[in-house]
């Protein structure tokens, strides 16, 4: 031992305790950067769902509107014809066989 210089004052294990603290580190590291990579990927995919849900909704929005629409009409058209039937209806016999016959009613 005598003569002997140590280039290194610090013993091997705290060496090898600094680098497996490294190592530990750098999984960590690398694991958070997967999980951040995944979320990322995830949002972008919900994003697009997103997406395609709004325009389905916006479709969907429309063919009520164009149904509301058409309910209208027909609530309109069966009114007129009800009025048209209630005005039969109402006419007497005579009045029934001049319509009948297409002769115009006084």
């Amino acid at each position: 031992m005598y003569g002997k210089i140590r280039s290194d004052p610090v013993s091997k294990k705290y060496h090898q305790n600094k680098i497996n603290n490294l190592e530990i580190l750098y999984q960590q590291t690398l694991l958070e950067l997967e999980n951040q990579q995944l979320k990322q990927h995830n949002n972008s995919q919900l994003y697009e769902q997103y997406a395609k849900l709004n325009q389905e909704y916006k479709k969907l929005q429309a063919n009520m509107s164009n149904l509301h629409q058409m309910m209208s009409d027909m609530q309109q058209r069966e009114w007129i014809l009800n009025t048209r039937l209630n005005h039969y209806l109402n006419m007497g016999f005579w009045q029934r066989l001049k319509f009948l016959l297409q002769i115009p009613i006084e």
